[in-house]
């Protein structure tokens, strides 16, 4: 199937657009969970991410629009950021239809995955902006935890604050430039960061294989809508 194609179909009860792409297949990820599934979840988390290197880059804001029912489960091309909740779903299931189940969890604001979804940026319910999902979304789930404060000491840890409001896609990143809003309303947010130049007294023998790091720019240096963004990159740790 190419990776502009994708397969609609009902798994565990959700809506799905599935496109798997050739990197990998269904079998390979059932077996796979299989085999990692007595891996601790940062373990889980890592061989899952070096297992999709390869995978082609696409911004998934460029991909074709779903209906408001439908769950994108893609692994043939992915974004800095797809990619982060693709691995996260898959460390925390141990079938198909669990990693499907715990993407939805991740990217739709609900109570539960039987619970309704949509993505219209005014009512919907799914998770436009990084700040929520990964930032607020996956720590309420208990599958990260921030550990910034941890690898240096407090004089190197700034807060970085930014007004979440309903933005414009920048074109670089979604040529239909759409508008999209945060799920739980527009307010000011606040995370702390190591500052770029004390990066180097950051303790690296506290990472840990499948810590995920995020990359963000004061939101006042921005332009336009990119004021309104916090987080710009994000990365996962896998030691040599």
């Amino acid at each position: 199937m190419s990776s502009n194609s994708h397969l609609q179909e009902v798994i565990g009860g959700i809506p799905c657009a599935v496109s798997l792409g050739d990197l990998i297949s269904r079998q390979e990820i059932e077996d796979l969970l299989f085999e990692f599934s007595e891996l601790p979840p940062g373990q889980r988390l890592a061989v899952w991410a070096e297992r999709l290197i390869g995978t082609p880059f696409e911004f998934e804001s460029n991909l074709p629009i779903l209906s408001e029912d439908m769950l994108r489960v893609n692994l043939a091309n992915l974004d800095c950021i797809t990619f982060i909740y693709v691995v996260i779903a898959l460390s925390r299931a141990d079938s198909f239809e669990q990693f499907v189940r715990q993407l939805k969890v991740l990217r739709y604001d609900v109570p539960d995955v039987e619970a309704a979804s949509g993505r219209h940026a005014a009512s919907g319910s799914f998770l436009h902006f990084v700040e929520e999902s990964l930032l607020e979304r996956a720590i309420e789930q208990g599958w990260l935890t921030d550990v910034t404060s941890t690898l240096v000491t407090a004089e190197c840890i700034i807060p970085m604050a930014v007004d979440l409001r309903v933005i414009r896609r920048p074109a670089a990143f979604d040529f239909r430039e759409q508008l999209v809003a945060p799920v739980r309303g527009e307010r000011a947010i606040s995370h702390t960061f190591i500052r770029a130049v004390d990066l180097q007294k950051m303790d690296v023998k506290l990472l840990q294989d499948g810590d995920i790091i995020v990359f963000a720019k004061d939101p006042t240096t921005a332009q336009g809508d990119l004021r309104h963004i916090l987080v710009r990159h994000l990365g996962i740790v896998k030691k040599q």
